[in-house]
């Protein structure tokens, strides 16, 4: 039986929406939490006196914080200006996240369409990521991840478009919908720049697409610098209003995080005797080596003291610097927990008689097997993917590269950069998982066809 691309969309949504229903009937934890909070007060503050001061903080970047708000007054909570609004549209906000979930699925279908690899396959890998159940558990709470998940697979799709056919308005939306992904969550500020590069290194290193090269190579890095100017301007921004010269003081809370968390010697942070003296205390009573604990301990205030927060960058500059190789080795150490952690906000716990405790228990288990059988071996075969498109600047080794590119780097800035807590890589990992979906499917019907293996094909 032939299915036509709507019968198939309803399929596709409805399969979605089932599996969401049934999570959303079981027993799971209130949605807000808070980073909840934070990020709708830092909203309510930019919806009341709008203006660059408060849309560009040095605490959370925008897009989040402000569709809070604006799902706030949606749901008609409005009211007060207060948590009571954001309690009271807590299932509302959940809705909402959930029909940008199914959304997701839609346009990863999609992008797999696109991808030219067959009906089947296509349907098949986007059921597989519909039930992905550490994708759609976290449209269950006020967190980043579902909009992350969107915008990275719009983002994507754009990239994928734009290495089969250079187009400028391809371009440009790689551009839009990067840029909406890292205001929502800045760790995704490289792909774009990969997306760029890799497009660069297809249609202008490949001899038969090297025509009007001038003109395309002007686009390139025009895009490129409009992209880069906006996290610049952003900073600059911050500097300007806040002191605080980057987009979110949080990373340099997390670098501190890890040097605590691996034990580095501090020696070379002696000349911050603020920072230096505080942490040889911390260690000599036993402190939790997590940061937040440190500095509601050390200074619960100075999240407000830019000064102070562009001190701690220099020291662990300075701490890191001195110990990069012990650092190095203890962030790559934790690439293993990046396929096994299971964040305890969306942790399944089975209850005996309770079907659906056990159901997504069994699904949880299955999908941490999926996600490690899927994504490990795109990790030890990275260097295999660099080096084909160094040698085949194909259509279909740029596609790999793309998807490889945007796991690998994400991994790795992940590992290095953010301090993690609680389990918390399952979280961190979720917007990665379409990546590595579309790579294999994409990867295993294109090799099995050898395809790839043509140059310029």
């Amino acid at each position: 039986m032939k299915w036509s691309t709507l019968s198939l969309l309803l399929f596709l949504t409805a399969f979605s929406f089932v599996i969401r229903f049934y999570y959303s009937e079981m027993d799971t934890m209130y949605p807000i939490g808070a980073d909840s909070v934070g990020y709708y007060e830092l909203g309510i503050g930019m919806v009341r006196r709008p203006s660059l001061e408060t849309i560009v903080t040095k605490y959370r970047t925008p897009f989040y914080p402000l569709f809070l708000v604006a799902m706030v007054h949606a749901c008609g909570n409005a009211k007060t200006y207060t948590l009571d609004d954001l309690h009271a549209s807590a299932d509302c906000i959940v809705r909402a996240q959930t029909v940008i979930g199914v959304l997701s699925v839609i346009v990863f279908y999609f992008l797999l369409k696109q991808m030219k690899i067959g009906k089947t396959v296509s349907v098949l890998t986007t059921m597989l990521l519909s039930w992905d159940i550490f994708v759609f558990a976290w449209e269950q709470f006020h967190r980043t991840e579902t909009f992350s998940i969107f915008f990275l697979i719009l983002t994507s799709f754009y990239a994928v478009r734009t290495i089969q056919n250079l187009r400028a308005i391809d371009l440009f939306l790689v551009w839009f919908w990067g840029t909406l992904g890292w205001l929502t969550r800045p760790s995704q500020i490289l792909v774009p720049l990969l997306a760029y590069a890799i497009i660069g290194f297809r249609f202008l290193g490949n001899k038969r697409a090297r025509g009007r090269g001038v003109w395309r190579a002007g686009v390139l890095v025009g895009f490129t610098l409009l992209y880069l100017s906006v996290p610049a301007g952003y900073s600059l921004i911050n500097r300007a209003y806040h002191g605080y010269a980057g987009i979110s003081q949080v990373a340099d809370i997390d670098m501190l995080g890890r040097i605590l968390e691996f034990n580095l010697s501090i020696e070379a942070g002696r000349e911050y005797p603020e920072y230096y003296e505080a942490v040889m205390a911390y260690r000599a009573h036993g402190g939790n080596p997590q940061p937040f604990r440190f500095i509601d301990w050390f200074d619960p205030l100075i999240y407000g003291d830019s000064e102070k927060m562009m001190r701690l960058r220099s020291f662990n500059r300075a701490i890191i610097g001195a110990h990069f190789g012990q650092y190095l080795r203890g962030a790559l150490s934790n690439i293993p927990n990046t396929f096994t952690d299971i964040h305890f906000e969306s942790k399944v716990h089975p209850k005996d008689g309770d079907l659906l405790s056990q159901l997504f228990y069994g699904i949880e288990r299955l999908y941490t097997i999926v996600w490690m059988v899927c994504g490990y071996p795109m990790l030890l075969l990275s260097p295999v993917v660099a080096f084909f498109i160094m040698r085949i600047r194909s259509v279909g080794w740029s596609v790999i590269a793309f998807f490889v590119g945007t796991y690998v780097s994400a991994v790795l800035l992940t590992v290095i950069t953010v301090y993690v807590a609680d389990s918390e890589y399952s979280r961190l990992m979720a917007p990665l998982h379409p990546m590595v979906f579309a790579a294999v499917a994409y990867a295993g019907t294109y090799l099995s066809r050898r395809g790839l293996f043509r140059r310029n094909s």
